[in-house]
Order: C-alpha cells, then structure tokens, then sequence
C-alpha cells in the first residue's frame, strides 16, 4: 500500500476485514468525510488476523466441523487497487478497489467449487475445478492444481467480480498483505501452480 491514495489506511491493524471497497477521491485523497465514512467501515467489519487463518477458516466451512467467521464457502479475497485518471488542468480522479487475489466463486457455478487465483507473476487467471465438492469433502487438504480455463467469465487477466452485488457479502480485504503471502497459504493448503 506504497500510494499516496492508501496512506490513511496505515493505521488500521494488518489483517484481513470483511467488507468491499469501492470508493471515489479525486485530487490525489479521499475527501476527509468520504475517508472517516471507510474507517468506520472497516473498524466495524468482522476481522482475520492473517491468510493462513483465513484459509483455514475457509477449510472449516468445507469440514463443516465448527463455524467459520467466513460465514460462507464463497469468498473474494482483495487488496486495495488504486485506479486513476489524469484530465486536463493536472485534476486526478479515481477510485480505491478491490484487486481479486483469490476467490471461490461457488455461488456463481450452482455450489460447484470453482477457485480462481489472478497470479500477479505470470498475469494468467488459474482456476480449480471440483464437480459438487468431493475431492475437498474427501481431502481437504488434497493437491488442488490451479490451471489456465477457457471458462468465457475467467478468461481475461485479471478477472474482476462476476457479480458485485451478490459477492459483496463475502467480500474480503486485506490490509497491508501482499498478494505473495495470499499464495504462500494457500500452497499449504495443497493448491499449485
């Protein structure tokens, strides 16, 4: 979160916070009320300390062994994005969103699980692909292959939300986490590419 659109959110505690970003500024920052409006926001969102107690929390909805703070089997998982525009006169305007890092897009699929990673590296979507779930109820700590599809909604790097009404309630943002560190955990949990 090196731009200078992201400063204010250097004083929230690194971690993982349950709520959707889209928020306007112009001028290079947010307005001061459009900025307190997005601390209350993420100050009242449920919070993850961490990926790897992120993923694991999503194992949990998948074992079904106790409650999960994901709350759902579907998630968006995102880092701030900062997306501008430069007009005549030196004006800046733009918007501070959510870059796709990692999603299970099941709600999308009729409950199939679909997981999709945008690699930052290689500038490819990879997906996984698991029928109705089985090899995840059978092993859900199996290897998962992440691979290249030719599903017309995964199609183009990077992929966006497929619907952002319908996934903002599992919506996920990550707060001075590196995309890399999203990728560590989730090879401990046997997905690779």
């Amino acid at each position: 979160m090196a731009s200078r659109e992201l400063e204010f959110l250097n004083g929230f505690p690194r971690g993982i916070y349950n709520c959707s970003i889209l928020w306007p500024y112009s001028g290079g920052e947010l307005d001061p009320m459009r900025a307190e409006l997005c601390r209350r926001e993420l100050s009242s969102a449920k919070f993850i300390q961490g990926t790897d107690e992120f993923f694991e929390q999503w194992l949990n909805e998948h074992r079904n062994e106790k409650s999960s703070l994901l709350g759902s089997r579907e998630f968006e998982l995102k880092v701030p994005e900062v997306r501008s525009q430069e007009f005549e006169g030196g004006l800046t305007r733009g918007v501070i969103t959510g870059f796709a890092v990692a999603s299970d897009l099941g709600w999308h699929f009729a409950d199939e699980l679909v997981f999709v990673v945008n690699d930052t590296s290689s500038k490819r979507v990879l997906v996984y692909r698991d029928g109705q779930r089985e090899k995840m109820r059978a092993n859900p700590l199996g290897k998962k292959e992440l691979t290249p599809q030719s599903l017309p909604e995964l199609r183009k790097y990077p992929y966006r939300s497929l619907n952002t009404l319908k996934s903002d309630y599992c919506t996920w943002t990550a707060l001075q986490i590196k995309p890399e560190e999203i990728y560590a955990s989730l090879r401990k949990i046997g997905f690779y590419w």
